[in-house]
Order: C-alpha cells, then structure tokens, then sequence
C-alpha cells in the first residue's frame, strides 16, 4: 500500500509529523468497515485532505498549504488495514 510521509504546520504554528494514507490508497474493505452511510466524501477547502493517519489509526486532515519539506510516498505492508 502506499504510505505518505510528511510534516506540516498547525493552525498554532507547531510542526505536525504524520503518517498517512490518502483515500484511494486504502483497501476497499477497510473503507467499508469505517465509513458508514451512502460514503459521500466531504469538500474539505483547498489545500486540506481528509486522509487516515496510520499512527493514530484515525481520520485526520492533512495541510498541504503548510507543507514543511516534501512529502515521501513509498510502498508500505500495512497489517492493521488488512
């Protein structure tokens, strides 16, 4: 699968690390288990994405307007999404 690695700025201006998997990267399964309802996605404002922090094991929404570096994209196997 691939994970994304990056860190930006929060809205108090502290750096966030996060660990990540974008929506069309995550197994269709998985999704299924987690979202409930017709699965409509949600217009989120230019520049964030709702994306699973594989950390956290949550949503989070990641801010591409306060990217700090790049962003690393890699193939992972990630064993609690399977």
């Amino acid at each position: 699968m691939k994970v994304n690695e990056g860190t930006f700025l929060k809205k108090d201006g502290s750096p966030r690390f996060m660990r990540f998997a974008r929506f069309e990267d995550l197994p269709k399964e998985f999704l299924a288990s987690k979202i409930s309802g017709e699965g409509k996605k949600k217009n989120m404002p230019e520049g964030l994405e709702l994306v699973y922090d594989l950390d956290a094991d949550g949503f989070r929404v990641f801010n591409w307007k306060e990217v700090l570096g790049e962003v690393d994209t890699f193939e992972e196997e990630v064993s609690n999404l399977l």
